[in-house]
């Protein structure tokens, strides 16, 4: 008896046993719930978080003092970088949250204060979900569509 035959006849019974009561169609909504494809939920942008991650990006630079560093401090006034350090800190601050500052945002973005409501506003505006890239979650769907 081949393989095949013995393993279907195995699993006949147990296939059998099960209802389709309790099996859920993948289109319901409870099963999206259970099951998403777009990710779970992210956490909510907490600023404290940010404040302290930005802060402990900020000392690892090695012309930066630690104790000196508060939310009000300016990067080229109180702490003396050039722009050279900015653009590092700017690349330190992208690594750190896995985002990408534009130039015309990173040229405004002087004090440790502006930097945190920049990172805030950029995860917040982001959005709370894990969606994959070039698709489309709207409320009420129950499978992705590609964006134009």
């Amino acid at each position: 008896m081949s393989s095949r035959l013995l393993i279907g006849r195995l699993l006949r019974p147990a296939i059998a046993s099960l209802t389709t009561a309790s099996r859920r169609p993948l289109h319901c909504p409870t099963a999206i719930q259970r099951f998403p494809s777009y990710g779970p939920p992210k956490e909510p942008v907490v600023p404290k978080d940010i404040e302290f991650r930005v802060l402990n990006s900020l000392a690892k630079h090695d012309k930066i003092d630690a104790n000196s560093l508060t939310l009000s401090t300016h990067l080229t006034q109180d702490l003396g970088l050039d722009s050279l350090d900015i653009v590092e800190l700017v690349v330190e601050l992208e690594d750190e949250f896995a985002l990408e500052i534009p130039d015309a945002d990173a040229e405004r973005l002087l004090t440790v204060q502006s930097l945190v409501d920049w990172v805030v506003q950029y995860l917040e505006a982001k959005g709370h979900y894990n969606q994959r890239p070039g698709i489309e979650f709207l409320e009420g769907m129950t499978r992705g569509r590609p964006m134009n």
